[in-house]
This record gives C-alpha cells, sequence and structure tokens, in this order.
C-alpha cells in the first residue's frame, strides 16, 4: 500500500503511527487524505527535499488555519485534535465556489 511506504519514509517520533494521524487529521475522509498526500510531496519536490512530517503539518495549518497546538501532525496528543476541522474548511470552500458560478 502506498500510504504504508509514506509512513516509512517519514521521520516519526518514537511510539508514533504516521498513518493514524493522517486518517485523524482527515477524519477518515479518503479523498482528504491523497488531496493532503498530494500536497505535502508536491511541497516537498518544489524544495528538492525528503518526504517530512513537517510537509503534511505545514499544508494542515495551511487549508485548516489551525494554530500548532491544534495540528494532529505536531502535537504529541494528537487523538483531541478536532478532526473534522480539515473536513468542515473543505466543505465549506467546496461549497463557496458553487455559489461563485
Amino acid at each position: 500500500m502506498q500510504l504504508q511506504k509514506i509512513e516509512q519514509a517519514l521521520p516519526l517520533r518514537e511510539g508514533d503511527v504516521f498513518l493514524n494521524r493522517l486518517v485523524h487529521a482527515v477524519a477518515h475522509t479518503r479523498g482528504l487524505a491523497l488531496d493532503l498526500i498530494k500536497e505535502a510531496v508536491i511541497s516537498a519536490a518544489k524544495t528538492d527535499r525528503k518526504l517530512q512530517n513537517y510537509h503534511f503539518a505545514n499544508r494542515y495549518r495551511e487549508k485548516t488555519l489551525a494554530d500548532d497546538n491544534h495540528n494532529p501532525f505536531l502535537v504529541h496528543d494528537w487523538t483531541h485534535c478536532d478532526r473534522n476541522k480539515l473536513l468542515e474548511v473543505t466543505v465549506a470552500a467546496r461549497r463557496d465556489a458553487r455559489t461563485l458560478k
């Protein structure tokens, strides 16, 4: 599975499970997970750097405007982060895009 390869490529703190953080951050929504992965990979490629946890943290921060204390890619107790934040922001953006048409 590609997500497992990404998980293995990331430098994680001991006890962290990147895939679980990702699934939590996107509220179990596969489409959002793929979008976040794609954006993190593009960000890493633009800087010619290895894909890192901070690429995901930065994309999450930009999309949700969540501070670092509420970013599941940065906090130790990531299970208490609002798992619907990214979903809410994405749904609102899509709704706004439809209204502008």
